[in-house]
Parts: C-alpha cells; sequence; structure tokens
C-alpha cells in the first residue's frame, strides 16, 4: 500500500481527542466521581490545547498546498463546510430547548428562565455570527 502524501500524527489525534472529551466532561452537570476530577473541573483548559493542536495538524497538511498555489478561498470553504453544519444544529437544538421552554406550562426544561442570561436572543443572534467573544455576555 502506498503511503499517503500527508503525513499522520496519530499521537497528536489522540491528544485531541482527549482534549475534546476533557471540554465535554466539563460541560456535564454531573456529581459523578469521573467528572468531579480536576482534569475535568478544569476541562475549559482542552479547548485552547485542542485549538492549538489542531492548527498544528491543518497547517501541515494543508502548507505545501498552499504554498504551491491551492486556493485560500477554497480552503475556507472546506474549513466552514466541516465547522458550520454542526454549529447551526446546535444552535437550532438551543433554540428548540428554549422555545420549548417558554411555553411549557410546567416551567420549561431549565430551572432558569428561557432566553435570559447567556441564552438571551443577542447571544444567539452572536453565536449564529460567530461574533460572541465581542459581546457582553460572550
Amino acid at each position: 500500500m502506498a503511503k499517503s502524501a500527508v503525513e499522520r500524527f496519530e499521537a497528536l489525534d489522540s491528544l485531541r481527542g482527549i482534549f475534546a472529551c476533557m471540554v465535554v466532561f466539563h460541560h456535564m452537570a454531573s456529581t459523578s466521581w469521573l467528572t468531579n476530577r480536576g482534569i475535568f473541573l478544569n476541562g475549559w483548559l482542552g479547548v485552547d490545547y485542542f485549538f492549538v493542536l489542531s492548527g498544528f495538524v491543518i497547517a501541515a497538511s494543508y502548507m505545501a498546498k498552499l504554498k504551491e498555489g491551492y486556493p485560500v478561498g477554497k480552503f475556507m470553504a472546506l474549513r466552514a463546510g466541516r465547522l458550520l453544519p454542526l454549529h447551526y444544529v446546535v444552535l437550532g437544538l438551543w433554540l428548540s430547548f428554549e422555545i420549548v421552554s417558554a411555553l411549557s406550562p410546567y416551567g420549561g426544561l431549565s430551572l432558569r428562565q428561557p432566553f435570559t442570561g447567556s441564552r438571551s436572543p443577542g447571544q444567539f443572534f452572536a453565536s449564529l455570527l460567530f461574533i460572541q467573544p465581542f459581546t457582553s455576555a460572550g
């Protein structure tokens, strides 16, 4: 079997998976022995590590192509094609839960008021446009 032209960093793939799991477990509201470990309580740190490693892997796989004239617009479209669908599905689910909570006669799916705080309509639109770091509740 011919060797792939793109070098694979299997150890980094594993680390990216570990850091992604750190972030997921950090966001899980749980009192289990696993999610109460320091590595998961501080799982927000995994975001930075994940993005740095991902940037390195992406740069390593596309750098030669970009130097040879691979269209930057096509590269950006491919990246957006991988990120945007999941982002918009999650935003759609979030909006659905907020609407169900607002319409529910039993107080909704949460103990807080729907469409408030970090889940306000303004934050929804900021997330839709990827500008949430520039908003006050970002």
